[in-house]
């Protein structure tokens, strides 16, 4: 009389998998954490550069000075324009990202796209990588 071969997997082959696999998301998932924050940094970044960008543009098509101040949580959002006192745009930074303590609070571009004085505005996030974007007074925004 001839046995059957019993098909598929034994407990120990099947434990075997999950070991292995709990291990590899043990490394993947701090390594993709990891580059979901620092992603976010360069988004913040490149967020500012487009809203300073645009504050120049309306400085310029106005013909009028846009004061774009930097502040955590204000208004519901991290940067707003203002254009003869008038709150004409507001933008937020990404979720973990804020404003450095020692980047500048406040500036203000002219009506010809100057900026009336060169700042750093410098981005963190929550494990204190940095990003730095540059605004020379010729209104130039500069990130590396």
């Amino acid at each position: 009389m001839l046995r059957a071969h019993a098909q598929g997997f034994t407990l120990i082959e099947l434990g075997v998998v999950l070991v292995l696999l709990g291990l590899i998301l043990g490394i993947a998932v701090p390594a993709v954490h990891h580059s979901t924050v620092s992603s976010r940094l360069a988004v913040g970044a490149d967020g500012v550069v487009t809203q300073l960008y645009l504050a120049r543009e309306k400085a310029v098509d106005a013909r009028a000075d846009v004061t774009v101040r930097f502040a955590e949580d204000s208004l519901g959002s991290d940067l707003q324009m203002i254009q003869s006192g008038r709150l004409i745009g507001r933008w937020s930074l990404p979720t973990e990202i804020a404003w450095s303590p020692v980047s500048a609070r406040g500036l203000v571009l002219t009506k010809d796209g100057r900026a009336r004085q060169a700042a750093d505005l410098i981005l963190m996030d929550r494990d204190g990588r940095r990003d730095t974007v540059s605004v020379m007074a010729s209104g130039m925004v500069v990130h590396p």
